[in-house]
């Protein structure tokens, strides 16, 4: 799937999800986040060859003498390429072709859906990560949590959050210029 460079990486967003889901069981806070699921752009392109290829496929057999047969394919194909203002070679082209520009639309069509809904889900993250950071911050200050193990993974979630909080706060919000966006999550932080 091409890049948009002004979206998060789905992976890199399941990543802060776990953390987030993470963060508020320690707090015990039982919301539990999901990313919504996603089309893949190259099963749609696999969805529009074969439609593309059944279109071929009826309209080679429908528009001529039907059958399998020399004379039902040579005819299909000069049946179509009359649609094409030519004859055979036309038809025998354009069967070439339908397949692989539905095939490219489905494609694309896919490609611009999944980009649309992962900035969707990007500003959605942003969102819980700004109320789980919040949430944190109360925890830590009300000594809601006794367990120091459970402290120390708390706080490294926070600082891990923190630095998600900038990420996506490039991509959700109205700055543009991808010089300026801060490098991946810092993995020592992680868990």
């Amino acid at each position: 799937m091409g890049k948009n460079q002004n979206t998060v990486e789905r992976e890199t967003l399941e990543e802060i999800v776990k953390y987030i889901n993470r963060a508020r069981s320690i707090i015990g806070d039982g919301t539990v986040i999901t990313l919504e699921k996603s089309l893949s752009a190259d099963v749609a392109g696999v969805i529009g060859a074969v439609g593309g290829g059944l279109i071929d496929f009826l309209g080679i057999h429908g528009g001529g003498v039907v059958g399998t047969t020399a004379v039902g394919m040579t005819s299909g194909l000069k049946a179509i390429g009359k649609f094409f203002f030519g004859g055979m070679r036309r038809g025998l082209a354009a069967v070439t072709v339908i397949p692989t520009i539905c095939c490219i639309g489905t494609y694309k069509l896919a490609e611009h859906i999944n980009n649309k809904q992962l900035s969707q889900e990007t500003e959605r993250i942003y969102s819980e990560v700004i109320a789980v950071l919040e949430l944190i911050d109360t925890a830590l200050e009300n000594d809601d949590i006794t367990c120091g193990s459970e402290v120390s993974e708390l706080r490294m979630l926070k600082r891990y959050l923190e630095q998600a909080k900038v990420m996506l706060r490039f991509f959700a919000g109205s700055e543009t210029n991808t010089e300026n966006a801060p490098a991946l999550i810092d993995k020592e932080v992680m868990i």
